[in-house]
C-alpha cells in the first residue's frame, strides 16, 4: 500500500486542507484525518497541520513496513482520551473516577 498527503486548496467546512489517503484507492486514513480536522477547527496554523500530516504519514508508512499490514492502522479507533469520567458515588458523597 502507498500513502500520501493530499492538499485541498479550498477545504470545506470543518475539514483540514491536508488529508492522508491510501493510494491508488484514495481511501482516507480515518483516525488521522479526524485528528487533522479537529486541529483545523481549533485554528491551528496551516504549517503545523502540514507538519502533523507528514509526521503521521511517516508513521503509517513505518507501521505498514514493519507489520506488513496497514489495515490495523487504517481502521484503528483510538480510545476515548478525553480524561477521567467523574461521577457521583452510590451515596452521592463525592466524585468517583469511572476510568480507574
Amino acid at each position: 500500500m502507498k500513502f500520501r498527503v493530499i492538499h485541498q486548496k479550498t477545504p470545506s467546512g470543518a475539514h483540514s486542507p491536508y488529508q492522508v489517503v491510501e493510494q491508488p484507492m484514495g481511501r482516507g486514513v480515518g483516525w488521522i484525518n479526524r485528528f487533522l480536522d479537529r486541529e483545523y477547527v481549533r485554528r491551528l496554523a496551516d504549517k503545523s497541520l502540514y507538519s502533523y500530516a507528514h509526521s503521521l504519514l511517516y508513521f503509517v508508512r513505518w507501521w505498514e513496513s514493519v507489520h506488513h499490514t496497514a489495515n490495523t492502522v487504517i481502521y484503528f479507533t483510538p480510545p476515548n482520551t478525553t480524561g477521567c469520567g467523574l461521577t457521583r458515588d452510590a451515596n452521592g458523597a463525592g466524585p468517583v473516577c469511572t476510568a480507574c
